[in-house]
């Protein structure tokens, strides 16, 4: 060996590392597995020194905004804001002719709000919803179901029987579910009165081929409220690292697209790894949770072209938009004719700042 070290003072990762230990003539005919061993320990030494003094410079910021800007000065961002999701039970009027489409649009509920904090709206993320027929036999024992289908409390059935329906219920009267098991069932006479375990009391047993058909659907949910297609402005194709502010705050990041001459670029978190035609985007937020797109330089992500940049997306999320408890969400938003009320069976989770 020719003396000193091999390893460069500047080399810390490891094909930097393989490198200089590849240069050295007294080592360039080591064993590979020799070299990829010292490679890989001064890797992983320098992952740790690069932690440890990210870590440090970013404990010299006292307010978030410096801290934002001491992310983005070694390519990082927060954790972005998610928003609050789960299931929402749509109730089906008494009336109504089987199967129905219900469009992706009408698929929307909101909570009914308080004096302390306003109402949250909460959007299906699909596109329709089909509502198809469903109807099983049951038999009784005391005052349960026995079914086969597995329930969720909440959900609205009607009952009918060939002769006689189980006293006191009646046909063509709305029922709520109240989940005992996989197979058992009670009813109550409410939403409320089901969520609080208030159950019909059976008096008989029925008799006749006696009918439980289900009156509600299930959707997932997502507390957002979905903003139209705009135009954030005009690319110039020949600007490194153009930026474009979005209108609103919140902004959704898995809702987002943004399309360019009716192509749909593709977000990424860091365009070093994508060559200069590749047609990519990064979204960057400020302190106040308003946000803007970024475009590459022509050798990391495609420049903007000259053509308008169109947006969609919803907005909402924080910690504010999880629901803690059931039967909040109770106020069907949408239009279709169909649907007469809602609920949420459980508490909607998710929602988290940045």
């Amino acid at each position: 060996m020719a003396g000193g070290n091999p390893i460069k003072y500047t080399s810390y990762d490891f094909n930097s590392i393989m490198a200089d230990l590849n240069s050295d003539p007294d080592l360039v005919d080591k064993e590979d597995w020799f070299k990829r061993i010292m490679s890989g320990i001064g890797d992983t030494i320098g992952m740790h020194q690069n932690a440890g003094m990210n870590n440090a410079y970013l404990r010299t910021a006292f307010t978030r905004r410096a801290a934002l800007d001491l992310l983005a000065l070694i390519n990082f961002q927060l954790t972005p804001q998610t928003t609050a999701s789960g299931q929402v039970i749509l109730y089906v009027k008494n009336t109504a002719s089987f199967p129905f489409t219900i469009a992706g649009s009408d698929l929307v509920a909101v909570t009914q709000g308080s004096l302390s904090s306003g109402s949250q709206r909460f959007e299906s993320r699909l596109t329709s919803q089909v509502v198809s027929a469903f109807s099983e036999t049951f038999s009784v024992s005391g005052n349960t179901l026995i079914v086969g289908r597995s329930y969720t409390t909440g959900e609205k059935v009607l009952v009918s029987s060939s002769v006689t329906l189980p006293s006191p219920l009646t046909a063509n009267t709305s029922y709520y579910i109240i989940r005992v098991d996989a197979t058992h069932i009670e009813l109550a006479t409410s939403v409320a009165n089901a969520y609080a375990g208030v159950y019909v009391v059976l008096t008989t047993g029925g008799s006749g081929t006696q009918t439980v058909a289900l009156y509600s659907v299930q959707v997932p949910m997502y507390q957002q409220t979905t903003v139209a297609q705009y135009v954030v402005g005009t690319g110039d194709g020949v600007t490194a690292w153009q930026q474009f502010n979005l209108n609103d705050v919140n902004v959704l990041q898995d809702t987002l697209v943004v399309t360019i001459n009716s192509t749909n670029w593709t977000k990424v978190t860091n365009p070093v790894n994508n060559p200069g035609a590749t047609q990519v985007y990064r979204i960057f937020y400020n302190n106040d949770q308003s946000s803007y797109l970024e475009f590459g330089d022509g050798s990391y992500g495609a420049m903007a072209p000259n053509y308008p940049i169109y947006a969609q997306y919803a907005r909402g999320g924080g910690s504010g938009s999880n629901v803690a408890l059931s039967n909040l969400i109770n106020s069907y938003a949408g239009s279709d004719s169909h649907i007469e009320g809602c609920s949420n069976p459980s508490a909607m989770t998710g929602g988290g700042d940045p």
